[in-house]
């Protein structure tokens, strides 16, 4: 695949429009048009910007590690789109999976202290989500019904449910969390 579509197959996959893009690399939107076009080449230095801002590699967008296989070093604290970042308030997430991966499932670690909890999130996928609770107690509020996870319990739901959830209790709740 061509170096522009596959910066715009990656950049609306990931859910980043074309003006953010510019603004977070400091380039023009007609720039990243031009370069999604094939019309502009960027340089390295921007190429290596952009890949940095769509949470990926380099050589992904050049079609270098197309295989599928990754060696799992070590994970980033950065995040895909797929979770809800603005409504997750206090809640700290953590990702597992390194962002030169281009998965279809998003595991990560959600840490909830005492009181906190996402605002009403209304799913965007027709994915799943998959719950393990790993210490601690978590209410859940899914379409009307809420449930109450204690720890070592799984729980799952489809991804375009709405959904809310809380630590209740008084001490920190671990959740690893799967999107897919």
């Amino acid at each position: 695949m061509e170096l522009g579509k596959k910066i715009r197959e990656t950049r609306e996959q990931k859910g980043i429009t074309l003006r953010k893009l510019a603004k977070d690399i400091g380039v023009s939107p007609s720039f990243i048009s031009q370069v999604e076009q094939s019309k502009a080449q960027p340089s390295v230095d921007s190429l290596t910007q952009i890949a940095k801002t769509l949470g990926v590699s380099s050589s992904y967008l050049l079609g270098e590690d197309d295989t599928g296989i990754s060696l799992l070093t070590s994970a980033t604290p950065s995040i895909k789109n797929r979770f809800a970042l603005e409504k997750l308030n206090a809640v700290q997430v953590k990702r597992l999976l390194p962002d030169n991966i281009n998965n279809n499932i998003e595991p990560a670690l959600l840490v909830l202290e005492p009181g906190v909890g996402s605002e009403e999130i209304t799913g965007q996928n027709s994915g799943e989500e998959f719950l393990l609770l790993l210490d601690g107690q978590l209410d859940i509020k899914v379409n009307e019904n809420t449930y109450t996870i204690p720890n070592g319990q799984t729980f799952y739901f489809p991804a375009n449910s709405v959904y809310s959830f809380k630590n209740n209790t008084s001490e920190a709740a671990k959740v690893l969390w799967i999107k897919a």
